[in-house]
């Protein structure tokens, strides 16, 4: 044993007196005190040497009465620990302080320390203290963050940066909107039910336009950003594209609530499931409204469906321009809402307009002539066939044993 190392391998003398380490812990814990006493009645005359000593001692009596599962005996070694930082703080040495944080790992008893190190702006010195490999070191700042200075982002930063825990952060983040958003759902239920309101009857939970509820959504907005800022920075492109989409919904609520009076409601967009999103998109949204809400939920409408109801039955003309600047007309939506038109057996001139409407901005010839050749709109194929397109047409359509 003459060659052991006594900071990394004081286990094996512990492994050699199972049944007396907190004898050994209480005569290490008794000396570090009286040392300690000594450098604190030596006013200025004090030595840092005595005070590493005693930092290196505390250490050791931890070790000693953890691995005796001495409870009473860690209890004393938090409680001098206490003292001795207070000292050391006078001091500002700060090099002793997380010496004796990282070498007694009692994060969680002993945060009073990540507080002190970042009041006086030595966070920093700690992460290049503290070993990379302390996973519970790791948890502990990312609690303490959390929990005591949420809103300083640089921090959340650094601290990801150092230990490389990008995604830990971003979930972080990501689990504290989800939070805020569980419980504005929550409050929203029981306003709800105070003004005789069943949710569950009502189909979708409604949010009352007020300070609190704006509060709420954008910080879930500002959470989520910075959710998708760090799992950028820790490449993780797909949960970053996920994290974007969720705040471009919440955006998206916000901006129901923006055009209402104070404790006006607006239906709840978030935490939908899939029945309640195709009612959404077929008649209270606009399109780009309905793709916001769709890509947030990587939900697939169908479009046709969508569509009839938007364009054909509602006679929203915007809806089809502006889902043509997203999404290809195709034959088979066409095909799908010529079906449902026919089976609605519709003959009203404003629907028969929207209908022909579709149609016109189909790409496909030969699909457009066949559905207006089916649905009787005369104008429409005659304009196709006086407008140049009857080779093509004879090609195709007319073509013998062709079929569409």
């Amino acid at each position: 044993m003459w060659n052991i190392k006594m900071d990394q391998e004081f286990h094996l003398i512990l492994q050699l007196i199972p049944e007396g380490s907190s004898l050994l812990g209480h005569k290490i814990y008794s000396y570090a005190s009286a040392v300690h006493k000594m450098q604190l009645l030596a006013n200025l005359e004090f030595k840092i040497s005595e005070l590493a000593l005693v930092v290196e001692l505390l250490i050791t009596a931890h070790n000693c009465f953890t691995a005796d599962c001495n409870m009473e005996g860690i209890s004393s070694i938090l409680k001098k620990c206490q003292n001795v930082v207070s000292h050391l703080l006078t001091l500002r040495s700060w090099k002793l302080i997380v010496r004796l944080l990282t070498g007694v790992r009692r994060y969680t008893e002993m945060t009073y320390v990540f507080q002190i190190l970042r009041t006086n702006d030595q966070f920093e010195f700690l992460l290049r203290k503290g070993s990379r490999k302390d996973n519970a070191l790791k948890l502990a700042l990312l609690d303490y963050l959390k929990k005591y200075c949420p809103d300083n982002h640089e921090l959340f930063k650094i601290v990801a940066l150092h230990f490389t825990l990008f995604s830990e952060v971003a979930l972080l983040w990501e689990r504290e909107a989800q939070s805020v958003i569980r419980n504005l759902i929550a409050i929203s239920k029981l306003e709800m039910q105070n003004n005789m309101i069943i949710p569950e009857n009502h189909g979708y939970v409604l949010f009352t336009n007020t300070d609190g509820t704006r509060l709420c959504l954008n910080k879930a907005v500002e959470n989520y950003s910075h959710a998708t800022e760090f799992h950028l920075q820790g490449e993780k492109l797909s949960k970053a594209m996920n994290s974007a989409k969720q705040a471009e919904l919440i955006a998206l609520q916000i901006s129901l609530l923006k055009g209402l009076p104070n404790n006006g409601t607006a239906l709840c967009l978030l935490n939908l499931n899939e029945t309640q999103i195709s009612p959404l998109i077929s008649s209270e949204l606009s399109f780009d409204q309905s793709l916001t809400l769709v890509n947030a939920y990587n939900y697939t409408p169908d479009w046709a469906s969508v569509l009839f109801e938007q364009c054909i039955l509602r006679n929203n003309v915007a809806y089809v321009n502006s889902f043509l600047n997203h999404i290809s007309l195709t034959d088979a939506i066409a095909n799908d809402i010529s079906r449902k038109f026919l089976a609605a057996n519709i003959e009203t001139p404003c629907e028969m307009k929207s209908m022909r409407n579709i149609l016109i901005k189909l790409p496909s010839i030969h699909t457009k002539y066949r559905i207006a050749s089916e649905l009787g709109f005369i104008d429409l194929v005659e304009d196709l066939i006086t407008g140049g397109q009857l080779d093509y047409l004879k090609d195709t359509v007319w073509k013998k044993g062709y079929r569409g």
